[in-house]
């Protein structure tokens, strides 16, 4: 796991200027465009997705370095994800050249495996009156749904859409499962372009966020799950805030990654409260 960890952010700079980005109009009309691309290496397919693009700005925010923190986190809970990795790289986009970050991750599917939204999977198989949550309890998915409700409140996830959780199907065995959770970019301090906007950031506000399963509000979804559910979290220790920002102490301010840690410590506590696990 270490290794990993230590070789996750790849700071020597790359050449990729040959992919081919495609842009798609984030959710919130301050965010840019979501800039992603994929290509074959080694006989396996690769994906890479940038942080915001604006034309007047260029590549800004911090969607990717969220993927990593995010993903380690992932590690530390012992909850399957799709594991990410941040390259620095040197790009085209609409003629102009960019030296940025770019978050790389690999197929998650097996040679059997297909894939398809929740929100299409959902919409061809429901029942009559079956709301999404109990759809997913229905077909087994239920524990599934409320880790990731779990990581998202955690994190103050603002966009998991009915199309950013996947099916997966495997054609041999026959069976459908949940894919592992993915896509956190418009997580943690998300909003804060700048160190100034930090300063202001309330870290365990329950604003409103785009959410396919369960209500717009993270905490209630949080605070609505089974017992049964409601996991204990290992120690959020210092130990933790040095394996989440290792290797990114000068690709973000300090003043980031306080908040961000400041943030994950306060809702950790949050859930504790409201869900009481033992221990």
């Amino acid at each position: 796991m270490e290794e990993r960890v230590e070789g996750q952010i790849v700071h020597e700079i790359r050449d990729l200027s040959t992919l081919n980005w495609t842009s798609e109009r984030g959710f919130l009309a301050t965010g840019g465009s979501k800039c992603k691309a994929s290509a074959v290496v080694d006989g396996v397919r690769m994906y890479y997705k940038l942080s915001s693009f604006t034309q007047e700005e260029g590549i800004t925010g911090h969607e990717n370095f969220n993927e990593i923190v995010v993903d380690r986190l992932l590690d530390y809970l012992q909850y399957p994800h799709v594991s990410y990795r941040l390259i620095h790289a040197v790009i085209q986009m609409q003629g102009e050249e960019y030296d940025t970050y770019v978050c790389e991750s690999r197929d998650m599917l097996g040679a059997k495996e297909s894939k398809v939204s929740l929100a299409s999977y959902y919409a061809a198989e429901r029942m009559v009156g079956e709301d999404v949550y109990d759809f997913c309890r229905r077909m087994g998915w239920e524990e599934d749904i409320c880790r990731m409700m779990l990581v998202d409140f955690l994190i103050f996830n603002q966009k998991r859409t009915g199309d950013n959780i996947e099916v997966i199907r495997d054609a041999e065995a026959g069976t459908y499962r949940l894919a592992p959770l993915y896509d956190h970019g418009t997580s943690l301090a998300y909003m804060c372009r700048d160190d100034m906007a930090l300063h202001s950031y309330d870290v365990i506000k329950d604003r409103p966020v785009e959410n396919f399963v369960g209500s717009t509000s993270l905490r209630q979804n949080v605070a609505r799950m089974p017992a049964k559910y409601c996991k204990v979290l290992p120690p959020f220790d210092p130990a933790l805030r040095r394996r989440l920002f290792e290797g990114m102490e000068d690709l973000v301010s300090e003043k980031w990654r306080t908040t961000v840690w400041h943030m994950l410590t306060e809702r950790r506590q949050l859930y504790v409260n409201l869900c009481h696990p033992q221990g």
